[in-house]
């Protein structure tokens, strides 16, 4: 009784994790990864990431925490908000999938939604995350609170309207020079499949 009692506990539990992981947006974690890129300043353990049927792949440190989010329309098909629980950085991964070519896309999005930002700088850059090409989008702009934020934006294109998005948010005061490299070796982390 106990025997069949625990193959239909491990076949529930086989078949739960079979419709999980069929699910586009389920996020697989591994926390014990402590590889860091070669150019990583500090020792930090990171999560392992794996979304949208594993098309996708990135690593957080294990101090930011990341939180899903649905959105209709079909053109963000992946959002997750992040915060490090130790600093007032935030950020966002997204995946898009677009009509238009992503260098049009950066190049347009200066405007914002309404027309009107008021940043202090705005660049974009060509740049290499290992293997991959990728654009770096700098800028600092007026948040709805009246401070102003410092964005460090890496986008990755899987096609020429599909790519990886990974933002870093924060606020002037706050930022460094130091965190961009910083941000930069997170972003080294990503993988497209």
């Amino acid at each position: 009784m106990k025997r069949k009692l625990s193959q239909i506990v491990v076949a529930i539990i086989c078949i739960g994790l079979i419709i999980l992981s069929d699910k586009g947006s389920y996020i697989q974690k591994n926390k014990k990864n402590k590889e860091n890129p070669e150019t990583s300043a500090t020792a930090a353990e990171y999560i392992d990431y794996s979304i949208l049927n594993g098309n996708y792949s990135f690593k957080l440190p294990e101090n930011y925490e990341l939180k899903e989010r649905n959105f209709e329309g079909g053109e963000i098909i992946y959002h997750g908000d992040f915060k490090d629980k130790n600093s007032p950085i935030r950020g966002i991964i997204q995946v898009w999938n677009i009509k238009t070519p992503l260098s049009k896309f950066l190049k347009e999005s200066k405007l914002g939604e309404t027309g009107i930002v008021e940043y202090k700088y705005y660049k974009i850059e060509n740049i290499k995350l290992g293997a991959l090409k990728a654009y770096l989008l700098s800028y600092s702009r007026l948040g709805n609170d009246g401070k102003y934020y410092v964005s460090n934006e890496f986008y990755i294109p899987k096609t020429d309207t599909e790519f990886f998005r990974m933002s870093f948010f924060t606020p002037e005061e706050d930022y460094n020079e130091n965190l961009k490299e910083t941000f930069k070796n997170i972003a080294l982390y990503i993988k497209i499949n």
